[in-house]
C-alpha cells in the first residue's frame, strides 16, 4: 500500500505561478517600484497587476482607433486638470472644461457618410452663390432697389422659389450719396437686380439636391439619438441595427 503524502496537494499545472525574465529601463523600474510602494504591493505583484490591466483594456478597447481615442481623451482631461490644478471628478470647473474638450474631440473625429464629398461640394456651391447674393443685396439695398420684407408675397419668386427680399419701384431708387441717378446707373442697377434674382433661382434649384444628399446623415443622427435614449433608459440593445430586444 502506497504511503499517503503529507502536506498540501500539488496545484494543477494551469494554476502554478510562472516566472518570466523581463529587462526594463531604469526609469520604468523606478516608476514600477514607486507604484508598488504606494499601493503596498511587491514589485512582482504590481507588475503582474499592470499587465493584467493592460490586457483587460485591450479586451475592452477592441481596436487601435478606440484605444487611441481613449488615450487622447485622457490627454484632454489632463489639460483641464493642469489648468486648474484640480481633479476632474472633484471640481465643477475642471469637470465642465474636460467634458467640453472631450465633446469637441469626438465631434472633430466624427465619421462622415459615404456621400460626404458630394454633400460638401453641393454645400460649397450654394455657399458661393449665397456669398455673391449677399454682396448684391447690400449694393441694391444701399440704392433702395430692394428692402427686407416678411410678407410671403415678397419672399417668393414666381413658382414659389425663395427670394427673401422685396423690390422697390424704380421711382424710389436713389443714390446713397444723394446725387441723381443717370440712365447708365439705372441700367446697371437693373442688371444687378436681374443677377440677384438669377442667383436666387439657382440656389432654389440646387437646394433640393443638397437636402437629399444630407438625408442619410440626418437619418443616421436621428438613429444615434434614438439609440442613446434607449441605452440611457437601460434597455438591453441587440442586433447589428441596435433594435431593442
Amino acid at each position: 500500500m502506497e504511503a499517503k503524502r503529507m502536506g498540501r496537494p500539488p496545484k494543477p499545472e494551469a494554476e502554478k505561478r510562472q516566472q518570466i525574465g523581463v529587462r526594463t529601463s531604469p526609469d520604468l523600474k523606478d516608476r514600477l517600484e514607486g507604484a508598488a510602494a504606494a499601493n503596498a504591493r511587491s514589485v512582482a505583484q504590481e507588475a503582474e497587476l499592470r499587465l493584467i490591466q493592460s490586457f483587460d483594456a485591450d479586451d475592452l478597447m477592441n481596436d487601435a482607433s478606440t484605444k487611441s481615442m481613449f488615450i487622447q481623451m485622457a490627454g484632454e482631461i489632463r489639460r483641464a486638470e493642469r489648468a486648474t490644478g484640480k481633479a476632474w471628478h472633484q471640481d465643477v470647473t475642471t469637470h465642465r472644461a474636460a467634458a467640453a474638450l472631450i465633446k469637441d474631440f469626438l465631434e472633430h473625429h466624427a465619421p462622415m457618410t459615404t456621400n460626404f464629398d458630394a454633400l460638401l461640394s453641393a454645400r460649397q456651391a450654394i455657399g458661393d452663390l449665397q456669398s455673391r447674393g449677399d454682396i448684391l443685396r447690400k449694393l441694391l439695398a444701399d440704392y433702395n432697389v430692394i428692402r427686407q420684407s416678411m410678407r410671403l408675397a415678397d419672399l417668393l419668386l414666381p413658382g414659389g422659389m425663395w427670394r427673401g427680399f422685396a423690390e422697390n419701384p424704380e421711382a424710389e431708387w436713389s443714390d446713397p450719396d444723394g446725387r441723381s441717378l443717370s440712365v447708365e446707373d439705372m441700367d446697371l442697377l437693373r442688371t444687378k437686380l436681374a443677377e440677384l434674382n438669377d442667383i436666387q433661382r439657382e440656389i432654389d434649384e440646387k437646394s433640393p439636391r443638397f437636402l437629399a444628399l444630407g438625408e442619410p446623415y440626418r437619418d443616421a443622427i436621428k438613429k444615434g439619438d434614438d439609440l442613446y435614449n434607449t441605452l440611457r433608459r437601460g434597455n438591453r440593445v441587440g442586433g447589428e441595427d441596435g433594435a431593442s430586444v
